[in-house]
């Protein structure tokens, strides 16, 4: 009798998994043009320097193409992902989506959206929602390793895209 009501507690717990989402939600402002921002941003090849979460990424930065990512979480655990870059609106936005070992199992879309605030000011978000079977199982170590993860890479990506647009203005001004 106990493990039928264990099994249906587990199963349902599943299932609302499958039909309602979670999300980590995270932003930063950066003293930099959205251009700048989207050139560090999408200049996968320099993630190794700068990016403590996003530790590899390759593939094209195109929508509608795969790209391979490898993630680093506070933990030290790595992971690797293959997945689908399904949309891209340069200057702006780029959004993500995969997997966890199958579909449905825990699948995740991720997002970067730069905002302008003045010429040389924007807001940078970045997120993700989850759902999937596994969704509310995991949930406790998504919200405080994702979050935190994602918190360290914008705080990367500021000081990246603020020192490379300050080295930008300087040579224009013939000082570098």
């Amino acid at each position: 009798m106990w493990i039928e009501i264990i099994f249906l507690v587990i199963f349902s717990i599943g299932i609302v998994g499958l039909i309602t989402s979670r999300a980590v939600d995270t932003h930063i402002e950066i003293d930099s043009s959205a251009e700048q921002v989207w050139r560090v941003l999408t200049d996968f090849q320099a993630y190794a320097e700068w990016n403590p979460f996003i530790v590899a990424i390759s593939g094209p930065v195109e929508a509608g193409n795969k790209i391979f990512v490898t993630i680093k979480l506070p933990v030290g655990m790595k992971m690797d992902f293959k997945l689908l870059l399904q949309q891209l609106n340069t200057s702006r936005e780029m959004i993500w989506v995969g997997t966890t070992i199958a579909r449905n199992i825990l699948d995740g879309r991720h997002y970067f959206v730069i905002e302008s605030i003045s010429d040389n000011k924007v807001k940078f978000s970045q997120g993700e929602s989850y759902r999937g079977v596994l969704l509310y199982f995991c949930w406790p170590f998504i919200q405080w390793s994702v979050a935190r993860s994602f918190s360290e890479m914008n705080d990367a990506l500021k000081q990246r895209a603020e020192h490379d647009s300050l080295y930008e203005k300087r040579k224009a001004a013939g000082v570098v």
